[in-house]
């Protein structure tokens, strides 16, 4: 005798013990709900008629052959589940896999062409670093021209076809005809936006954008206009484009 048992003919429920099954073959009978618990319960006829109590002599008759379906199909459930795969399930199963692995290296193309060749604000190719989606910067390699690589955190773009030399990183001195930078240093783990509260972090070379604020040598400058590969550093003497702020 089980202890819970619940059928619900018209959803093609049958739970035992709190497992539920559905059977479709149970749904031509005419009761509402059929309630067992602990030895005894009641079937709800439904449309405003009073409920039918059971006792533990209505077991045999009344709930027991519920309990027998819902064992069988969970017989039959566990037995598909453990059988081996058909030859056209196995194949069926090697074209889905081979689609879904299809569909990956198509994203996974997309968004490499993409990050090479969409334009994105300093913020974006920081968050795209962070991520990974660029080749980091090695010596020996040879870079065409466009490409964009990243270099401790710094995405840049090759300005001219270079072949890598280990003491020229991008950052060194004077790289600027080579790799132009078009992120901003990850200086303290937040996301710049440029605002006075998230400033972006000047570096030589960067496209500036009017109305931006910028931290340099310690200090917060606004742009008074876009400055494209900037090697106009804040404070030059002289500069009308950089206005200090305060103190960063």
């Amino acid at each position: 005798m089980k202890t819970h048992v619940t059928v619900i003919p018209s959803d093609g429920i049958i739970s035992v013990d709190g497992e539920v099954l559905f059977l479709d073959g149970i749904k031509s009978e005419t009761f509402h709900a059929l309630q067992w618990h602990d030895g005894a319960g009641h079937v709800e006829p439904g449309n405003g008629l009073p409920n039918e109590e059971l006792s533990t002599d209505d077991y045999a008759g009344r709930v027991a052959p519920f309990v027998a379906l819902w064992e069988e199909e969970k017989a039959r459930l566990e037995k598909e589940a453990n059988r081996p795969p058909t030859d056209e399930e196995l194949a069926a199963q090697a074209v889905a896999e081979a689609r879904a692995q299809s569909r990956t290296v198509l994203m996974a193309r997309m968004q490499a062409d993409m990050v090479q060749t969409g334009a994105f604000a300093a913020a974006e190719f920081a968050t795209f670093a962070k991520a990974g989606l660029f080749t980091d910067w090695a010596a020996g390699q040879t870079y065409a021209k466009g490409y964009r690589l990243a270099h401790k955190g710094i995405v840049y773009e090759v300005m001219q076809e270079v072949t890598a030399i280990e003491n020229q990183p991008p950052d060194a001195a004077g790289l600027l005809a080579v790799y132009r930078p078009l992120s901003v240093d990850p200086e303290t783990g937040e996301e710049p936006d440029g605002s006075r509260e998230h400033p972006f972090a000047f570096l030589y070379g960067m496209d500036v954008t009017k109305d931006s604020y910028y931290s340099y040598e310690g200090k917060l400058w606004l742009a008074r206009a876009d400055m494209p590969a900037c090697i106009w550093v804040p404070g030059t003497a002289g500069l009308w484009q950089w206005e200090e702020a305060s103190a960063a």
